[in-house]
């Protein structure tokens, strides 16, 4: 028997672990508890931050990180979708950018906002990076945001101030938020059932529900995932129509069909990626990150197989 052979057959066998055997999965697929989990000590704790951390550098490149406290439809939000609280009275400390010029306007590409929101800048060296601009350091509520003049859609310019957060405090609500999504997660689909499915997995099903929430529930998708069958559930991996991203849907698929990669499949297995999004760098980093990983867990499971049949006698 083949090393991959024997990591299929105990990967298999992993995946029903803390779950209904696999026909009896088909048959209540479509039916998750609708019980919520309560959060005392979780013991799921370290499985949870380990997905965070596998999960964000995809993410990021999938939403786009946002600086400017405003998204495309002139909500107060940050990050990939974190949304203030309006009632909250919570000060957020900002940047505001506004044209020097009587009708002029504010002009910022992707670039411009990363220099904005550096924590390595000092507000004197931001200053003097952006001279046609007046750059004041604020304190805003998210009900003050939401009552400010804002740009919609997709403006690349605007007579008015834009307000930029800084890098780290954006990344600290996009955990928070992202924390969130996992715990919708982790109710919809079963804890124990969750943390039995392999990392790739869990990351495949997270970033389904990221834009479609819980329509993902009457996806074939998820009744795919729910009966443990991996490479039925990569060829469902878009989330509508309306929002077909090849880039996501293809990301998707890769993790769930490279669960069992082992360390000789590792450079094939990237090449591969990198060949169907080509000019993607920040997703290849990513994808070689998880599979290089992936592989070395992988070995680890199928050497402890090994040393537990030979102490069997086996």
């Amino acid at each position: 028997m083949s090393a991959k052979t024997k990591l299929n057959a105990f990967l298999a066998g992993l995946c029903l672990f803390g779950t209904l055997p696999r026909a009896q999965a088909d048959a209540k697929a479509e039916a998750p508890s609708p019980t919520p989990i309560t959060r005392p000590v979780d013991s799921y704790m370290r499985s949870r931050q380990h997905l965070i951390e596998s999960y964000k550098p995809f993410l990021a490149e999938l939403e786009g990180t946002r600086f400017n406290v405003y998204d495309d439809r002139g909500n107060a939000a940050v990050g990939w979708g974190y949304n203030f609280d309006i009632n909250s009275p919570k000060k957020y400390a900002l940047i505001q950018v506004a044209p020097k010029q009587v009708k002029g306007k504010v002009a910022l590409k992707a670039k411009d906002m990363e220099l904005l929101a550096s924590d390595t800048l000092s507000f004197a060296e931001k200053q003097k990076k952006f001279p046609q601009y007046t750059l004041t350091e604020v304190s805003k509520t998210a009900a003050e945001l939401k009552a400010a003049s804002k740009p919609l859609g997709m403006d690349t310019s605007f007579a008015g101030s834009v307000y930029v957060m800084s890098a780290k405090k954006v990344n600290e609500l996009n955990t928070v938020r992202l924390d969130e999504f996992i715990h919708e997660v982790e109710n919809a689909v079963g804890l124990q059932r969750f943390y039995s499915w392999p990392e790739g997995a869990r990351m495949a099903y997270l970033d389904m529900w990221y834009p479609a929430r819980a329509k993902v529930l009457g996806y074939k998708f998820h009744k795919y995932m729910m009966a443990g069958n991996w490479e039925l559930a990569a060829t469902e991996t878009w989330t509508s129509l309306q929002e077909k991203d090849h880039r996501r849907d293809i990301t998707r698929a890769e993790w769930l069909l490279r669960l069992r990669v082992l360390p000789n499949d590792v450079e094939q297995t990237k090449a591969a990626y990198m060949k169907k999004l080509p000019g993607e760098y920040a997703l290849h980093r990513a994808m070689g990150s998880f599979v290089e990983n992936q592989a070395q867990e992988n070995l680890e499971k199928l050497n402890a197989l090994e040393k537990q049949k030979g102490s069997y006698g086996g």
